[in-house]
């Protein structure tokens, strides 16, 4: 069995990074004689992680169709066609060179090589991490119906990694049989916690609006100033970006340089979850939030959006608390809720019972090797 992913970054940092990796690490663990090949868009730290399962990788660039903002500009759209006909091309001549049994895209960023796949004959199998007409700082390039088509047509089956996802596309799909729901890994070692002196907070992902690390900066405020009680908050995944320069001024205007500490992006995070009391997540949109579900697994309990997704994980009161994104004051509530030692405690063993049998390598493996096997 050959099989060829793409890789939409080159970075390592990302949950659809995250499951591509493990995702090719179990393959190497129950399927040692399967080969692994990956392209990547470009060099990167994601090609060192991925190195130790692979058998090849080739960079090539690969156009996507959604881009920053919510404002589509057509002279853009009709160029983008062009630059992904072009690297389709140059996709397709490396398909041909390795012959492999499926062509998966770990996104639905580009359809690059979903279009190199038609035009070989080889089989493709598209990944879906996200919807991103519900982030708040991206958006398709062409009329999301059209996008839905293209992926129906131009594949063999598509994986959404929660029902969230699923549910979303579903209504645009004629054949709805080819979108299936897999549950990927997530498997953390057990980790002793550190005894804070203080109440910590950590948010982790990388900085931008969809994640919302400005409400956490809001929260924080309210926290200071009108409930004053010690706390600090780690924010990791710090880009070198205006997002983040305007995080870092906020804070200071807010006078909390000695509350939030900023951290730059780490693959040590095991570390920051260990002093960690309790997780949030401010996200406007996700597919299924991986650090939610590494966070419950360690016992640490999690606020979060009241997005699908999130409440895929979370039953609100029993194993994690949810807010309405933009609601600073019902964030910071929880909080405070929270700064309860054995509310915590209660709150994480619920989060631990619940889930500790389920987002396991061996299930993904089987999910995901069940539905390729079908296609052979």
């Amino acid at each position: 069995m050959k099989i060829v992913f793409i890789s939409h970054l080159a970075h390592s940092q990302g949950g659809a990074q995250g499951v591509l990796v493990d995702l090719i690490k179990g393959i190497k663990q129950y399927y040692p004689k399967y080969q692994i090949y990956i392209i990547f868009p470009k060099k990167g730290d994601l090609i060192d992680v991925c190195s130790p399962y692979i058998n090849g990788y080739q960079i090539i660039k690969q156009p996507w169709w959604i881009i920053p903002g919510k404002k589509i500009k057509w002279h853009i759209a009709i160029g983008r066609l062009f630059r992904i006909a072009k690297y389709a091309i140059k996709t397709l001549k490396y398909l041909r060179e390795i012959q492999p049994d499926f062509v998966i895209t770990n996104t639905l960023a580009s359809p690059t090589a979903a279009l190199a796949a038609y035009w070989g004959k080889f089989k493709h199998i598209w990944f879906i991490h996200e919807i991103p007409t519900l982030s708040t700082d991206c958006t398709f390039l062409y009329p999301e119906k059209y996008i839905c088509k293209y992926m129906e047509n131009f594949s063999i089956k598509m994986l959404s990694v929660s029902e969230a996802i699923s549910t979303y596309y579903s209504p645009y799909l004629t054949d709805k049989t080819k979108l299936e729901r897999v549950h990927y890994a997530i498997e953390i070692p057990n980790i002793p916690s550190t005894q804070n002196h203080i109440y910590t907070l950590i948010m982790v992902g990388s900085f931008n609006e969809n994640k919302g690390q400005k409400e956490a900066v809001y929260a924080s405020d309210i926290i200071k100033h009108k409930y004053q009680i010690p706390f600090q908050l780690l924010l990791v995944g710090a880009n070198k970006d205006k997002y983040t320069y305007e995080i870092k001024e906020l804070i200071k205007q807010r006078e909390l340089t000695q509350q939030i500490k900023i951290i730059d992006f780490t693959s040590s995070i095991l570390n920051y979850y260990q002093q960690a009391d309790v997780l949030i997540t401010c996200s406007a949109s996700e597919g299924l939030p991986r650090v939610i579900i590494e966070a419950q697994k360690l016992g640490i309990p999690v606020i979060a959006t009241s997005i699908q997704p999130n409440k895929e994980l979370i039953e609100s009161g029993y194993n994690g608390l949810l807010y309405q994104r933009g609601n600073y004051n019902e964030l910071a509530q929880h909080i405070i809720e929270l700064n309860d030692k054995e509310k915590r405690k209660k709150m994480g063993e619920h989060a631990v019972n619940r889930i500790k049998d389920l987002y396991t390598m061996k299930g993904f493996i089987t999910e995901f090797t069940k539905t390729i096997h079908k296609y052979e």
